[in-house]
């Protein structure tokens, strides 16, 4: 019963930002969409736009599955003067933002259920408590998931009813939506964590020690786990090509790939130096391929 619950929690994404860390200093990030085309090995990268241009906290996108939008969260000044994370929606045809959320609470890491119809965010409660909701995308009243569970940190959906989540203390629990209950799985796991396109299996950060992190693959069938690759140094952000072959992560400026099967190691395929994106760690990429979204930081590396 475990090994199936946890293998639900890691076909998971959890690439997302730990909204306790809304108590200390925001980093001042951006978000660039970045045109990429894959041909083969070839990775050809266009040049990159800074979609949101402004001083202050744009972070965690998430592409729709169509791809038309992207989803992050921005903190900004409300009229009152308070400080307040939002919702806000960038739109590619238009090249408008529109804000999504508006509410008196603070909402993190945007996330699209995989029907489509919602989108769900971790939201630090007037009492600060940290429980999930969700939106519908076509607008109306939001409905709190998983009443009984509070101090969520990261989380992501696995189906309709099933998701992931990582509890504030470090550990891991599957939860249900119809059953209102979380079970524990496991602690030590990085926050990025991805259902491999096109195979049975996933792909974890696990977190050996401070300095010893690898990415692990994870099948689901017999629940054989093994090294892929090591992490590059300090980074934990990563995605998967759309057809599942290759892993895209960025360091130290540069954008690098490994394919498990024709690489010994991280191949450099781009190098932002010198340019606004000499900072960037997280990482989106839409399900059509045609895309990237890279966070920029300024300062310390949040």
């Amino acid at each position: 019963m475990k090994k199936i619950l946890f293998g639900i929690l890691v076909s998971c994404m959890i690439c997302i930002f730990n909204p306790a860390h809304s108590q200390t200093p925001m980093p001042n990030t951006d978000i660039y969409i970045v045109p990429l085309k894959i041909t083969g090995e070839i990775y050809t990268l266009g040049k990159p736009e800074n979609i949101t241009k402004r001083e202050g906290y744009d972070n965690q996108p998430a592409f729709l599955p169509d791809g038309s939008k992207l989803l992050y969260t921005a903190i900004k000044e409300n009229p009152k003067g308070k400080k307040n994370a939002d919702v806000y929606q960038y739109d590619f045809k238009t090249k408008q933002i529109k804000q999504i959320t508006n509410t008196p609470e603070d909402e993190f890491s945007p996330t699209p259920t995989p029907d489509g119809k919602y989108f769900s965010v971790v939201r630090v409660e007037k009492d600060s408590t940290q429980r999930l909701w969700k939106f519908p995308l076509a607008g109306g009243t939001p409905e709190m998931v998983l009443p009984n569970v509070r101090r969520v940190g990261y989380h992501c959906w696995a189906d309709n009813n099933v998701l992931g989540l990582w509890i504030l203390g470090d550990s891991m629990k599957v939860g249900d939506t119809r059953l209102g209950m979380a079970l524990f799985v496991d602690t030590g796991i990085g926050r990025c964590i991805l259902k491999i396109p096109n195979d049975q299996a996933y792909s974890f950060v696990k977190k050996k020690s401070k300095d010893d992190w690898v990415i692990i693959r994870y099948g689901m069938g017999a629940g054989k786990k093994w090294e892929l690759v090591k992490c590059l140094p300090g980074s934990e952000d990563y995605v998967w090509t759309p057809d599942g072959s290759t892993l895209l992560c960025g360091n130290d400026g540069k954008l690098y790939k490994f394919h498990p099967r024709k690489d010994k190691e991280w191949v450099q395929i781009a190098d932002f130096k010198g340019t606004e994106l000499a900072n960037f760690y997280r990482i989106a990429i839409s399900a059509q391929g045609d895309k990237l979204a890279l966070v920029s930081y300024k300062g310390k590396k949040p």
